[in-house]
């Protein structure tokens, strides 16, 4: 009897903790529900089918494989810097004591080096932003790296489509990352005369319905544009 109130006890509190743990996994909530049904209704049976089909081993994959590449990538750069900048050097004469020991700090901790030669820019609005985009990809001599979740069809996505049309023309190499579902609705008609005029054109993990599927959630939020 006692191994029975055991067995009970433990399956209990494994169902509580393997719920909490679904509610938690910031899935589609429709799936959320379906599980949470199947452990109530198909005890013991519920929990072997979450554990063995229920989770997104594929994510856990990939996105340990980009955790392990983007460290390389930057512990790379970082080397570089530091040896062709001559890193100590470089605080001596560009920083004063209190503030030359906080860039250990920040090297060490979340592997960001101090540079030079650079400056930052607040942008407040949207109007000021696209214009400070476009002059600047007006400028390009050499390349135009870009990634947006969203690009659209509308006045202020065709000036940077021209815009774009023409610095590929002029022999500026472009890339374009755009995300397969902030992009959803974006025709053809308008990336083709982008891909015609030489811009390489890349969806960030495409899907077949934007609104179904494990890896609607996996999304590209960045706004980057490297010239």
């Amino acid at each position: 009897m006692k191994i029975l109130t055991m067995f009970a006890s433990l399956f209990t509190i494994s169902t509580i903790l393997l719920s909490i743990v679904i509610i938690l996994d910031n899935r589609n909530p429709t799936r959320t529900m379906a599980w949470l049904l199947t452990l109530i209704f198909l005890p013991g049976i519920g929990i072997f089918l979450y554990l063995y089909i229920g989770q997104n081993h594929r994510k856990r994959e990939t996105f340990t494989k980009k955790r392990k590449r983007d460290y390389e990538i930057v512990h790379n750069i970082l080397e570089d810097q530091i040896t062709f900048t001559n890193y100590g050097d470089l605080l001596k004469k560009n920083f004063d004591d209190s503030r030359g020991k906080v860039a250990p700090l920040l090297l060490n901790n979340s592997e960001s080096p101090i540079t030079t030669n650079n400056s930052v820019k607040i942008l407040n609005n949207g109007e000021e932003t696209f214009s400070a985009m476009l002059e600047s990809i007006s400028k390009a001599k050499h390349h135009i790296h870009m990634e947006y979740y969203i690009v659209k069809d509308s006045e202020i996505g065709r000036k940077f489509q021209q815009t774009l049309i023409k610095k590929a023309k002029e022999g500026v190499e472009i890339r374009l990352i755009y995300d397969a579902v902030g992009c959803w609705k974006l025709k053809k008609s308008f990336l083709q005369p982008l891909e015609d005029a030489g811009v390489d054109l890349r969806p960030f993990l495409p899907v077949t319905l934007p609104f179904f599927g494990s890896r609607l959630n996996y999304r590209n939020h960045r706004k980057i544009i490297v010239i």
